[in-house]
């Protein structure tokens, strides 16, 4: 009997370490929701596409300079824009998956516990139905 209350204590504490450990945040788990950085590539000239050669002659440079020129603030704040929407966006879904495991864990350290209840109510349950049927066996 002192084998089973001591082997009970020892399961119970570990079910206690490991909901302690989910609730409390105390593992810092990897965060694989972040994506790699991407390769470093060099831009295309102003005024051409997919980097292919400017037009040749200066009349054609300085054709392509001043739109580019007139476009540049624009384009650098759309780009800052898009910038601070991808950034809040990251963080968000950084926090909804943070949540969505924390979760995960808790619910798996409960079903834990609820096992391991459902196992200990079951063996006391068959325990005595076996103590029971050994006792009428011996009666008769």
């Amino acid at each position: 009997m002192a084998k089973v209350l001591k082997s009970v204590f020892f399961a119970l504490a570990f079910m206690s370490a490991g909901l302690a450990a989910a609730e409390l945040d105390i593992i810092g788990w990897p965060a694989s929701a972040q994506q790699a950085t991407p390769p470093a590539s060099t831009p295309a000239a102003p005024g051409t596409r997919d980097g292919a050669a400017p037009p040749a002659g200066a009349g054609a440079r300085s054709a392509v300079r001043e739109p580019a020129a007139a476009l540049a603030p624009d384009v650098a704040r759309v780009l800052e824009q898009v910038a601070r929407r991808v950034e809040a966006l990251e963080t968000r879904l950084i926090a909804l998956v943070d949540e969505a495991r924390a979760r995960a864990i808790a619910y798996a350290l409960w079903a834990a516990v609820g096992l391991f209840a459902l196992m200990f109510v079951s063996s006391v349950l068959g325990g005595t139905v076996v103590a029971l049927t050994l006792r009428r066996s011996r009666s008769a």
